[in-house]
């Protein structure tokens, strides 16, 4: 009796048999992944990759120091704090991204002048792949978790910054009523120093020198404030979400709000 097929030739069927099984089977896998709605893991780790290259670096050119961070919104704008960028032209400030080596250079400051500790910066060259900025639209309770995203400075000698996100959520709201007040003193110092305060937040989030600026987000990766401060035997401070809205009103510049009916146009 003949043999249909030697050892040799058995042995290639195999082989073939056997890759064409693991690439049919890989086919259907991938299929049937591509058809699986998101994870939650799935959708973190994409908003936090989103985050990271949201998240910019406001470096002192002059001293080559990195010396606070700012949040991308759109085109070549960035925000960040009024105290971040005062004096800009005279320190030259530029910006940097996680992902980018490139320094741009800041064109134009544009500041609230309505109180709030707030700038938007413009840069020659810089835009980002990203869409515009998302505000929550919805108010913040105390039981909402949030996060601080952004490069956290550590002195060195020289500085550096390694991004990083820290969780938390707000202790209490803050709101300074300079008209309680009745020594005169305490209020010329408000009007100069505490503004800034006015209306924020009081959070657990682990702030520190080199995080203002920082964009604070709830868990679906939508801004709800900026880091600004750290009030001393109390906690890191930031802007509401409300503040960042108006101002970025006040300048026609884009953003998008996920709520359609938005409370604090209701409240205006």
């Amino acid at each position: 009796m003949k043999r249909l097929l030697t050892y040799g030739q058995a042995t290639k069927t195999f082989i073939v048999i056997s890759i064409l099984g693991i690439s049919l089977t890989s086919a259907v896998l991938v299929q049937y992944y591509k058809n699986l709605p998101e994870t939650k893991t799935a959708k973190y780790i994409r908003i936090e990759q989103s985050q990271f290259k949201r998240s910019m670096k406001v470096i002192d050119i002059l001293s080559k120091r990195e010396i606070a961070n700012a949040i991308y919104i759109d085109k070549h704008l960035v925000l960040t704090n009024k105290h971040v960028c005062e004096n800009a032209f005279q320190r030259q400030l530029g910006l940097q991204s996680g992902d980018d080596s490139k320094i741009y250079k800041v064109d134009e400051v544009l500041i609230d002048d309505t109180g709030t500790d707030l700038c938007v910066m413009t840069a020659i060259g810089l835009k980002r792949n990203l869409p515009v900025i998302t505000l929550s639209g919805t108010p913040l309770i105390t039981t909402d978790k949030i996060t601080m995203a952004g490069f956290t400075y550590r002195y060195t000698g020289v500085g550096f910054m390694a991004y990083g996100r820290s969780y938390g959520n707000i202790i209490e709201e803050i709101v300074f009523n300079v008209n309680t007040w009745d020594d005169i003193a305490r209020q010329e110092y408000y009007n100069k120093e505490l503004r800034a305060f006015d209306d924020t937040y009081l959070t657990n989030l682990p702030i520190q020198p080199g995080c203002s600026g920082s964009a604070v987000y709830n868990i679906d990766g939508e801004l709800v404030g900026v880091v600004n401060a750290v009030i001393a035997d109390k906690g890191g401070i930031f802007i509401k979400e409300i503040n960042v809205y108006k101002f970025l009103k006040s300048l026609n510049i884009n953003f998008n709000v996920n709520k359609k009916e938005y409370y604090y146009e209701k409240s205006n």
